[in-house]
């Protein structure tokens, strides 16, 4: 049974129709798909943030005079000279 054009031009409307959809559905897929690794990148840049917000103060904690001093008298066992222990040495220039 031949087709009429009528017919042939039909079937080709409905094929075009149907890539025009498909390419639709794929880009709006690619899209959601980008924006959920968007939110999945954000999450763990906020991580990231936390993490460096909490290691500066660690740092900083850590070179405080009064943590230094602290850490030298208790684990250490370390303390100031007393004054009659300290010898002071003269510059010759």
């Amino acid at each position: 049974m031949p087709l009429t054009r009528k017919k042939a031009k039909l079937i080709i409307w409905i094929i075009a129709i149907t890539v025009y959809l498909l390419i639709i559905v794929a880009e709006r897929t690619q899209r959601t798909n980008t924006g959920y690794k968007a939110a999945v990148l954000q999450g763990q840049v906020g991580g990231k943030e936390n993490r460096n917000k909490f290691l500066r103060y660690q740092v900083e904690k850590l070179q405080s005079l009064s943590n230094i001093e602290t850490k030298a008298n208790e684990e250490l066992k370390m303390s100031l000279p007393k004054p009659s222990k300290v010898i002071i040495l003269e510059e010759n220039i």
